[in-house]
C-alpha cells in the first residue's frame, strides 16, 4: 500500500474505531509494518513484500472493529512460519490455539508490548495442506485471566494462491 494510501487507512480505521483499546491497538500494528513495496491480495489474504521480506497475512475483527488477531504466514526452509498478533492483556498461561479440523496446534508466546502480544509456531507440510484444503481454521485465547475464552475463525480462501504467489516472491 502505497505511503499516502496506507496512511489514508489509518486514519479511516481511527475514525471507524472509537475509543476503544483493541482498536487502537490495530491501528499500532498497522502503523508499525513496514510500508510495503508490494501488495497483492488472494480472497482474504493479503501478501505483501517490503525490505526484501515477503508475508501473506490476514486481519480479524469482530463486530464493531474490534480487532482479535492479525496472521502473518512467512517461508521459512520447509516450514511455514505463522505469526500470530492479538492485543495485549492476553492471559498468556492460557495459551494460544490454531485448530482445522481435528488437529489443534499451541502457538508459543514470544513476547509482549504494551499495544500487543506475538506468538508463533511452524506448520509442516501436512498442516499446511489441511489448511489449503480447509475453508476456515479457527483461533482460540483467552483475552483476560478471567475472561472466557475467544474463538473465531480465521478464512483460508485464497490461502493457496498466496502460498504460491509466496513461494514465487521470496
Amino acid at each position: 500500500m502505497p505511503g499516502q494510501d496506507r496512511l489514508n487507512f489509518i486514519q479511516q480505521t481511527l475514525a471507524r474505531a472509537g475509543t476503544g483499546w483493541t482498536q487502537a491497538a490495530a491501528v499500532a500494528v498497522l502503523a508499525a509494518l513496514p510500508v510495503a513495496a508490494f501488495a497483492q491480495s488472494f480472497q482474504d489474504w493479503q501478501l505483501t513484500c517490503a525490505d526484501g521480506t515477503c508475508a501473506l497475512s490476514q486481519t480479524i475483527a469482530a463486530e464493531g472493529e474490534v480487532w482479535l488477531a492479525t496472521i502473518r504466514l512467512q517461508l521459512g526452509g520447509d516450514i511455514l512460519l505463522a505469526e500470530v498478533l492479538v492485543p495485549s492483556g492476553v492471559h498468556l498461561a492460557s495459551g494460544i490455539f490454531l485448530q482445522s479440523g481435528a488437529a489443534m496446534v499451541a502457538a508459543d508466546w514470544q513476547r509482549c508490548t504494551p499495544q500487543v502480544c506475538r506468538a508463533a509456531l511452524g506448520l509442516d507440510d501436512g498442516m499446511t495442506a489441511q489448511w489449503q484444503r480447509g475453508v476456515a481454521a479457527q483461533v482460540r485465547y483467552r483475552p483476560a485471566p478471567d475472561a472466557p475464552v475467544v474463538a473465531f475463525d480465521l478464512s483460508l480462501m485464497g490461502l493457496t494462491a498466496g502460498l504460491a504467489a509466496l513461494e514465487v516472491a521470496r
